[in-house]
């Protein structure tokens, strides 16, 4: 299913949330982040993307723009662009940073597949991903891109990390 059925973490402190995912073989621009939540409508949060470090969040490769949220359930996207194609068919971690994490929706994943860390958010996401605390969650969600080669064309696809891409 696209999108979890357990509420996770409590609320109220800034951090990043990210889960890993190979990339599928024809990833070109990420234009997109979504996730879905239950956030306060006045938490700040934005899109982030980390390479991965030997099965570990890495160096911040892109941060992406404010979650739209209206502080009830419901998938929440935020907006930017990041030339991907370098990582095709490798991990990478995507996921989100706030000053609030409320409540993220999430499915029974893989061990060490999600990772969260405190990390103020009036500075910017930490670079490289410091410290934090593996779960085995399947973070709900996703990255919409444009498929390499495909500049010009009005063609998208996601990357739904709740189905499992190999």
């Amino acid at each position: 299913p696209i999108g979890g059925s357990s509420v996770g973490l409590a609320a109220g402190t800034d951090g990043v949330i990210i889960c890993k995912f190979t990339a599928p073989a024809d990833l070109g621009v990420i234009t997109q982040l979504s996730v879905y939540l239950d956030a306060s409508a006045a938490a700040h949060m934005k899109g982030v993307i980390y390479a991965d470090d030997a099965g570990s969040p890495g160096a911040l490769l892109a941060t992406f723009g404010e979650f739209n949220q209206s502080g009830s359930p419901e998938w929440c996207t935020s907006t930017g662009s990041f030339y991907a194609s370098a990582y095709a068919n490798l991990p990478i971690w995507i996921g989100a940073h706030s000053d609030d994490l409320d409540m993220w929706w999430y499915d029974a994943g893989a061990a060490n597949q999600s990772k969260w860390a405190n990390d103020n958010y009036a500075d910017g996401a930490a670079n490289p991903f410091a410290g934090g605390t593996f779960r085995p969650d399947e973070t709900s969600v996703y990255a919409t891109y444009t498929p390499a080669g495909a500049a010009g064309l009005d063609v998208t696809s996601k990357m739904y990390l709740t189905l499992g891409f190999p």
